[in-house]
């Protein structure tokens, strides 16, 4: 007798989160989200995925794990609004399921979201209030991952690529989320840790990943988006002796940026969050070495505080005068040209 596979619930429905729906979708998943508000784009992407838009409250009431993968800034909401329905649903019976999950079974919330370790600690906090205060609701068990890598590759595709999900958290509960997410095609490393650990993996990577983003898109090319906008108004010849210089002393750098802005440019709002995120994951990581009272912890977060305003203004471009947009567009077009015939 065959077993029935768990009902997931998802969102949102962006680039990520559509990707990682499609691969469960075509492995025997039932894909539950809710679209309420979203943009045409998310919803074009939910129907491709095959995700099941049912709205929240039903997303809730039908799913024994909900995935969230959003942009930084939107996680803590989201938590707050699954713990709202849960608040107001009544506990959750099989004959009220249809029987799409044994009666009795918790929630499992997994947080898929590039946040720092304290943040992922409120969450957690949230939802051990929850079921301390709400013991007549169902009861929601809280598990910690994230996602090092892009989008899985979409079934069928030529090439298959899959990004690792690290997930961290009491163990029972990490290998129980684990075996669901790899019988739905996903590739999956637990951490013997708690919760906050696959976050701070995940802080500790984009560290690293969102630097080199910083100095191939802002620094070793482009400035910021004030700077090309600049240049080219006012010395053309300049921005095009740039170009030279590098297509010939740095070709890989310039190859690479060209691959890079075009990505960056619809979702440079999620790296507002995600900036914020690692200035505070590190403030926080070198407050312990400030023995000298110079704050180096604090410090050292202004410096991703600063790439979150970079991000800011490319997203705030894109919704006003679209300007810094164009001369980054600009720029990538005409490095495609030096580099090679437009490639």
């Amino acid at each position: 007798m065959s077993i029935s596979k768990p009902i997931l619930g998802l969102v949102a429905s962006g680039a990520m989160g559509s990707a990682v729906a499609h691969r469960l979708v075509a492995n025997g998943y039932t894909v539950l989200t809710s679209l309420k508000g979203r943009s045409e784009g998310s919803v074009q992407r939910a129907e491709y995925a095959g995700m099941n838009d049912v709205g929240m409250n039903e997303m809730i009431r039908r799913s024994q794990y909900i995935l969230s993968i959003l942009p930084p800034s939107n996680a803590s909401s989201f938590a707050d609004e699954v713990l709202e329905c849960l608040k107001n649903l009544p506990e959750i019976q099989q004959t009220e399921k249809n029987g799409d999950s044994q009666k009795g079974e918790p929630l499992f919330f997994v947080d898929c979201n590039a946040i720092s370790p304290a943040a992922v600690a409120q969450l957690a906090s949230k939802f051990k209030k929850h079921n301390q205060t709400q013991p007549t609701t169902t009861q929601t068990n809280f598990v910690d991952a994230s996602i090092i890598g892009g989008p899985p590759s979409r079934p069928g595709s030529a090439t298959v690529y899959d990004p690792t999900f690290y997930i961290s958290g009491d163990k029972h509960l990490v290998d129980n989320v684990a075996a669901v997410m790899r019988n739905g095609g996903l590739k999956v490393t637990t951490l013997d840790a708690g919760v906050g650990e696959a976050s701070a993996l995940k802080m500790g990577y984009a560290v690293g990943t969102q630097w080199c983003r910083y100095k191939l898109e802002f620094d070793g090319c482009l400035g910021n988006p004030h700077t090309p906008k600049a240049t080219y108004a006012s010395s053309p010849a300049t921005a095009k002796a740039l170009m030279t210089e590098l297509s010939s002393s740095q070709p890989a750098l310039l190859q690479r940026t060209t691959r890079m802005i075009p990505d960056m440019l619809p979702k440079a709002y999620r790296f507002v969050g995600e900036m914020n995120e690692i200035a505070d994951f590190t403030s926080s990581s070198l407050a312990t070495l400030d023995t000298d009272g110079n704050d180096h912890g604090s410090k050292a977060g202004d410096t991703w505080r600063g790439l979150a305003n970079l991000f800011d203004l490319v997203s705030t471009s894109r919704k006003t005068d679209g300007e810094s947009h164009k001369i980054l567009e600009e720029f990538v077009k005409d490095a495609k040209e030096l580099l090679g015939g437009g490639r």
